[in-house]
This record gives C-alpha cells, structure tokens and sequence, in this order.
C-alpha cells in the first residue's frame, strides 16, 4: 500500500519523477486489412513537461515523418489508437489540458488536426477502438479519484461519454476482441501483488470475467483469430525480470507464461497470428522479443532503441515499428520480420512512448485485397499439442491496382485457424511455364516449397491460373491447431496482397 500512495502521489511531480515514466510506458497493437496506399504510424511523444505533448505522423512508405501534431500538455500524451475507417486517431492526455483531470484528443487524418476533445476519468493511458468504429474505451488509471480504475466508452457519432465501467486498480492496457464482444483491460494493480486482467462485455458493458495474471500487467493484444490474449507484465513473477501471460478466451484462464526481457511493455501480435513481439523497455540495450505463437516460445531477440515501449505491426506484416522512449532524441526503429532485423531509424519527438494500435487495422493498409479469393480446408486433430495435420486450398484473383506476386521475392503468410506462418522471400523454387508444338500452351508458371518451419513439416504450390487468378495449396504436419474450431478462418498473404475469410473445414 505504501508502494502505492508513493507512486500516486508522485504524479503531481511527473517532470522529476523518472518512475512516472517506467510505470506508464505501455503498448498494444493489432492486425490487418483495407487496402490503397502505405499506411501512417501515429507516434504519441510523451514530451518534456514544458510544451505540449505532440504526435509525429510517419509515413511507412518513405519512414519519413510527415505531420506532427500538437496534442494536451508535456508529460502527457500516451495512448493511440487508430478508427478502422483510418479517419480519426484518439489520443489520451494524462494530464488533460493541465486542468481538466484527463482528456482524449481526436485527430483527423484528413487534415492532422485536433477535431474535438473528450474529458474522460483521471490520468487515461490506454485506449481502443471497436472493430465496428463505434465506440472507443478508455483507460483511466486512477479512476475519478474515487473509484481505483475506470474505463470510459466514447461514442464516436458525437464524441461523448456514454458510459463509465469500473474494473480492477491501476487500469493500462485496453484490447478489444475481433469480434467486439469483449474489451480486455489490465489492471496494473500496486506493483506487489500479481495484476488482473478485466473482460468487459460490450452489449451492456459489465465486466463478466476477472483473470489473475504477472506483477504490473501493461501492454495487451489479441490473437487475430481471437483465441488468445497476451498481456505484458513488468515485473514478471517477481522473481523473473519479465513475462507474458497467455489467456484463452474461450474460459479465461492463463494458458501459458512466457519469460522474456526485462520490463516487457508494448506488444503486439503479426496479422497472421503467427509471431508476438514484445518492447523490453528495461534491458540495455533496449529489445524486442520475438515469441512464436505455434509453442510460445521466444524465437529470436533484435536489439533496438534505448526503452522500448509502444509496438505495432504493419498491415502487410512485413515490418515492426518500435518506439524508443529513452533515445534522445526520439526514435522508431523499423524491424523487418523476415529478417528480425532492424532496416531503419525514424527520428520523432522527445519521449515516444505510442502505447496502443499505432498503424491500422482501420489504417490505410499496404495490403491491396485479393478481387475474389475462395478456400477449403482439412483437418486432423492428434493426441497430442504440435501433432495436427492440414491440408488448404485457396483459389484467388488479385485486386485492383496490383503489381503481380512473385513468391521469389515476397514473403508468403498463411494462417488456418490458430496456425499460421510466414515462408520467407527466395524459399519457392520456381516451374517456369512449358509449351508445346507450335506454342500450345502445355504447363503453367508454379512455385514449389517443401521444408520445415518452425518444427512444421511444410509442402506449399502456387499455381498460375492466368488472367490474375491463382490457386494456393498448402500441407502442413507436426503442427498445433489447438483451439480451432468451425468456421475456421483461413488467410493468406503474398507480398502486398492478400485476403482472409472464414470456412465450414472438415475435421478428422
């Protein structure tokens, strides 16, 4: 409790409080879809207490920054989260205007400018938009002053506050379920005791779940197919520097803990649900984890920034943008994930903390749809986790303003239920196509792969349909399916197209 009063209290001196700001710097982030043009990443720079917090608009396809945008006091700006329209961007401001108790700005992408502001509970970190744009809720870490913690749900017609919930002490994180029903909330607690995750139905917003996770949960994200929940804790088990929790949705209970860096924050998960990447704002240097979700086990780690915090994954799933609240000045480093290797270095304002779903999903994605796309799978379930079997074909045609596929080049992602993965660029071995007497057109272009990813024994085919159509045929062994069930959501990704859609798939 002593912890707690001190760390409270200390809000009111948050320039020269440093553990202000290794308490509030959290991140969230979710997956893909819309399609025209390279998306924005909206950076909150949490600022120097001295002039306005700011917003830096970065444009993914130069990582330039492009805009930037004043937004509430220093030392305030936090959480973001992006319409699914792409149109308007919620910004918390901790400290409102400097007299309002907590404010949220709404910017319009139009014109990167502050269309309203909504005075929420007291000190809001995290914040969320329904997947329908209907409503945003609000996480308000101290509550109304009152009551420990509340979450405020804006309606987004006319931007006010039509209701208030009130959830567990220290409320951070705010996830919404890809479906809509449920929002999922950490509760960051006092920093002793192990923290809560609060599920809030959204038809009558009531919280109908409370699940006990790490010390100081923060950071929370969703499996795209919204089977699983993953929330970052600070402080790990207490003993551990850092973990995950791992929640099923379909009871709420912690499936799985995973051990990564110290002072886990942000995270986020690949639109494919094949990769997590968790911000460990306190190692030195500063690091991203990556867990692959087939077994929750940490892959590979790319060092970045000094504290990372805020993480998000592009709509394509081919980068990782990262902010690096301690660098100074700021920075974003841009993470490629086939490689897990950081290919750039974006310079914003001081503090960037972008704790939320900086980039889409309503974002305007570098994903161009596929025109038609139709699929079917099999499944067969074994004994055993990491002993399923699939097979799947997907029938497509590209979109609209396409530049063609070319498995030699691009990555290649597919998911079907809870399984995904990416092969990399270069890993199809090409068929050219084949003619025969008096140019008879015999053989069409394919692409081959056969190899192991992952420990799953994989035998892919791309088959050239012509007019822009094209046939994908995947089989996987050794793989883990657990979880999945009718319909089953199939995907697929190839460079800067791709498509998913949910299937009746035939269990063996």
């Amino acid at each position: 409790m002593k912890l707690k009063v001190k760390w409270i209290n200390s809000l009111s001196r948050a320039i020269t409080c440093f553990l202000f700001l290794a308490f509030l710097s959290i991140g969230v982030a979710l997956g893909p879809n819309r399609a025209q043009a390279q998306p924005f990443a909206y950076i909150t720079n949490f600022g120097d207490g001295f002039v306005p917090g700011t917003v830096s608009v970065i444009d993914t396809a130069s990582n330039a920054v492009s805009a930037t945008v004043s937004v509430g006091i220093g030392f305030g700006p936090n959480g973001v989260a992006v319409h699914p329209t792409g149109s308007f961007i919620y910004v918390t401001n901790l400290f409102g205007d400097g007299i309002v108790p907590g404010t949220v700005s709404v910017i319009n992408t139009a014109t990167n400018t502050v269309a309203t502001t909504v005075t929420v509970g007291s000190t809001p970190i995290g914040v969320a938009v329904h997947p329908a744009g209907t409503f945003v809720y609000v996480a308000n870490f101290l509550g109304d002053g009152i009551v420990p913690g509340t979450v405020s749900v804006i309606n987004t017609a006319d931007n006010t506050v039509t209701a208030t919930v009130t959830v567990g002490s220290g409320p951070t994180g705010v996830a919404v379920h890809p479906t809509g029903s449920f929002v999922y909330v950490t509760n960051f607690g006092d920093g002793i005791v192990p923290g809560t995750v609060s599920v809030i139905n959204t038809a009558d917003n009531t919280v109908t779940a409370i699940v006990s996770v790490g010390i100081g949960p923060n950071g929370v994200a969703l499996h795209p197919t919204g089977s699983f929940v993953y929330v970052t804790n600070l402080f790990g088990d207490g003993i551990v520097p850092g973990t995950v929790s791992v929640i099923n949705t379909a009871d709420n209970t912690v499936t799985d803990t995973v051990t990564v860096g110290s002072g886990p924050t942000g995270v986020a998960v690949h639109p494919m649900g094949s990769f997590v990447y968790v911000a460990n704002r306190d190692t030195v240097p500063g690091t991203v984890s990556v867990i692959n979700t087939a077994d929750n086990t940490v892959t590979d780690t790319v060092t970045v920034g000094s504290g990372p915090s805020g993480v998000s994954v592009n709509p394509a799933g081919s980068f990782v943008y990262v902010a690096n609240q301690f660098s100074v000045p700021g920075t974003v480093s841009v993470i490629s994930t086939a490689s897990n290797t950081v290919t750039a270095t974006v310079a914003v304002g001081d503090a960037p903390v972008a704790f939320g779903q900086f980039i889409g999903p309503g974002a305007v994605s570098d994903t161009l749809p596929f025109a038609t796309m139709t699929a079917k799978a099999e499944i067969e379930l074994g004994p055993l986790a990491n002993d399923d079997e699939f097979e799947m074909k997907v029938t497509f045609t590209l979109g609209d303003g396409n530049d063609g596929i070319n498995p030699l080049t691009e990555d290649v992602s597919f998911q079907v239920g809870t399984f995904s993965t990416t092969i990399p660029a270069d890993s199809f071995k090409l068929h050219p196509e084949k003619s025969g007497k008096k140019g008879k057109h015999v053989k069409p272009n394919k692409w081959t792969f056969k190899g192991v990813i992952d420990g799953v024994k994989l035998e892919a085919k791309i088959t050239d349909l012509g007019g822009g159509s094209f046939e994908f045929k995947a089989e996987g062994k050794r793989a883990d399916l657990t979880g999945t069930v009718n319909p089953v959501k199939v995907g697929l990704i190839i460079g800067d197209d791709g498509r998913s859609i949910p299937v009746n798939a035939e269990f063996d």
